[in-house]
């Protein structure tokens, strides 16, 4: 006796669950919580905002939000006071929030690919600070205090609105 053939037509009624983004980070959340993780991945789940709950994890040193829908930090994001690496590049970001100014040992904060359209001044109290991107954003002028970071290594600010560049950064 021969079984009949299906073919592949019966994939195609197979779609994949629909997961809500914020569901997943909660999850990864509560799962680097339980692990006692210092980094975490919640790049690519189209989150609108930073979650509320990253305050359940202090020990946190790498955080990637990446190509989210984020359009503003929330400060939550200050209790990460150990947090060396944070990405939030390719959000919707029109405003650094003064919630990053309590990270003192961020030593790499990607910014490209946003909407930012000012440098804040107190940026400069991020001396650990040594990779600042924030390329492809609105940005048309460099504040003087950028150029006393001096563990600054990398400095991109390609595609922007500059159109001059501050006199401390002679030393560069």
């Amino acid at each position: 006796m021969r079984l009949p053939t299906l073919g592949y037509s019966w994939l195609k009624m197979i779609k994949p669950p629909v997961i809500d983004p914020a569901t997943e980070a909660e999850r990864r959340i509560a799962q680097a919580k339980t692990e006692g993780a210092t980094s975490l991945d919640l790049s690519r789940l189209g989150l609108a905002s930073t979650p509320a709950s990253l305050v359940s994890l202090p020990n946190l040193a790498f955080l990637n939000l990446e190509e989210n829908q984020i359009s503003v930090i929330s400060h939550c994001v200050a209790s990460l006071r150990r947090l060396r690496f944070l990405n939030l590049g390719q959000n919707q970001i029109t405003a650094i929030s003064d919630a990053l100014s309590y990270l003192s040992d961020l030593g790499y904060l990607y910014l490209q690919s946003n909407q930012i359209s000012e440098i804040p001044d107190w940026l400069s109290r991020l001396k650990k600070l040594r990779h600042l991107l924030l390329g492809a954003n609105q940005i048309a002028i460099i504040p003087d205090s950028i150029g006393s970071l001096s563990n600054l290594d990398d400095l991109h600010l390609n595609d922007n609105r500059i159109a001059a560049i501050p006199v401390s950064f002679a030393s560069f």
